[in-house]
């Protein structure tokens, strides 16, 4: 049997049942602790694009993050955190931030 690739994997359509429209660019939680980005914006209801897969600046917490640290990210908010609250670890720190910043560059695993 040959092994086909059918595509790389990095956006997914995601069908947005939130009951709330979704902004290009905002944090998206996904099925199975998952995350990604949305390409555009997603009204509730329909189905749009989210990207799974690259580097995003996110909103943070108050933490530091450390190049190359698991990047979690707060479940409820939807910010990364360095915290004890519920998370969905999808990435790690792509550039160190200071406690001060308010967002951090994390790469996305997919």
């Amino acid at each position: 049997m040959d092994n086909k690739i059918l595509e790389n994997g990095n956006l997914v359509p995601f069908t947005n049942g939130t009951g709330s429209d979704i902004a290009a660019g905002d944090v998206v939680e996904l099925s199975a602790g998952r995350i990604g980005v949305a390409c555009g914006n997603i009204a509730d209801g329909a189905t749009g694009t989210v990207d799974v897969q690259g580097v995003f600046e996110l909103p943070k917490d108050t933490s530091a993050f450390a190049f190359g640290a698991s990047a979690a990210i707060d479940s409820g908010s939807l910010t990364a955190t360095g915290s004890g609250v519920t998370t969905i670890v999808n990435g790690w720190v792509f550039e160190a931030a200071n406690s001060a910043a308010t967002t951090a560059k994390f790469k996305l695993n997919g």
